[in-house]
């Protein structure tokens, strides 16, 4: 009954999103912002006309407007900065370890695995785990940003021939929250890739429960499998997407595909700042997306934010590293009290590590992402973030 529900809602949904791109919508998706003086305002977006991630754009793209009145370029100077200032992206690659692997199929994973890990962590780490039956996940492999060489993994055999895929999705959101509670970075945005050889048989946890944790987590959700008839667990471990092989032994063109598409996904972020012109009050900030399709057709999208420029001033440098100490708000929340902690650093455990618990809330907010590998002996431990840019 739930599964019917659930392809109705969706039904819904892509019906309500249809009506959207007739009317020429681009989704511009808040990840995080940072509101800080003189008077600084930046926000990191996610930004995809319908399925296409949009990977290609500049400053010319992007407008700015305060209480529905534009602001010059000569006085916002808007800029797109670089992503590795404030954020880092990370990504963890689960994979089906389930039955008896013969030595052909573990070359083959073997294989598509390190296209797939020499791809990505061009731009991110990757971190790639296993699972079968059991209740617990196996890490066969970590690679930080800008790896280089052979991509090893070990442990590629199975030590309960069941398939626990529900119970491994949520244990891998967990796992992904634990590397990012290891990045510095004020942004982190995290990706989880799935690749299944079947559908969950071990039933520890169900579709539904593993669907809906997925669906409402911080992160990107991508399912690697083979095309089947039937094949709907791709979609409750893929909400974000999948990719689906020709056969099993056709596993290289789609993890790389699958690598195309964590490749597009945090190409389509952008973090844009600007200089308010605002010096009080409590202004509504609109950014506007606009660009001309392959088709020809010109295509446009926003979101708004509202923020407190008391105590603006002049001396803004639009190039400067954003802190994400002070974040804008939704338009409807300025009227609310604003929250006494915001700006204010965590509270810190005898190790140094903020004590703040990881408490998810709707976007816009901090962003997932991801351990990089090259921060794992840093130290400090930041609370991974509530919003995610994804969908």
């Amino acid at each position: 009954m739930f599964r019917v529900e659930r392809t109705a809602l969706l039904l819904i949904v892509v019906l309500l999103s249809g009506c959207q791109l007739a009317l020429g919508s681009v989704e511009v998706k808040p990840v995080h912002s940072s509101v800080q003086k003189p008077s600084n305002v930046a926000i990191y977006v996610a930004i995809k006309d319908g399925d296409a991630r949009l990977t290609d754009l500049d400053e010319s793209n992007f407008a700015v407007y305060e209480n529905d009145k534009p602001i010059d370029q000569s006085q916002a100077r808007l800029t797109l900065l670089a992503q590795d200032a404030a954020v880092v992206h990370h990504v963890l690659l689960l994979l089906d370890l389930s039955g008896e692997l013969d030595q052909r199929q573990r070359e083959d994973l073997k294989s598509a695995v390190a296209g797939f890990v020499q791809s990505v962590s061009r731009f991110e780490g990757v971190s790639v785990f296993g699972f079968d039956g059991g209740s617990e996940l196996r890490k066969l492999g970590e690679f930080q940003v800008g790896h280089s060489g052979e991509v090893r993994l070990t442990g590629l055999t199975s030590g309960d021939p069941s398939r626990n895929l529900n119970g491994a999705a949520i244990l891998a959101i967990k796992r992904l929250n634990a590397q990012l509670m290891r990045v510095r970075r004020p942004v982190r945005v995290g990706t989880l890739v799935v690749f299944t050889r079947g559908p969950d048989v071990a039933a520890r946890e169900t579709s539904d429960t593993v669907y809906s944790a997925l669906s409402t987590s911080a992160y990107a959700a991508f399912a690697v499998g083979v095309r089947s008839e039937g094949n709907y667990y791709l979609d409750d471990v893929g909400p974000s997407g999948k990719v689906e092989a020709e056969s099993a032994a056709a596993l290289g063109p789609a993890f790389l595909e699958a690598a195309r598409l964590v490749n597009d996904a945090r190409a389509s972020h952008y973090l844009v700042q600007y200089c308010s012109p605002a010096r009080a009050g409590t202004p509504i900030v609109r950014l506007e997306v606009r660009y001309v399709n392959q088709a020809g057709e010109e295509r446009t999208g926003d979101v708004e934010l509202g923020f407190d420029a008391s105590g603006f001033g002049p001396g803004c440098d639009p190039h400067s590293t954003p802190t994400f100490q002070t974040r804008a708000r939704d338009p409807w929340d300025m009227d609310l009290a604003p929250d006494p902690n915001e700006g204010v650093p965590a509270p810190r455990s005898p190790s140094g590590a903020p004590a703040t618990a990881n408490e998810p809330s709707p976007a816009p907010t901090t962003p997932p992402a991801a351990a990089t590998g090259d921060d794992e002996d840093e130290g400090s431990i930041v609370p991974p973030p509530d919003g995610s840019g994804y969908e």
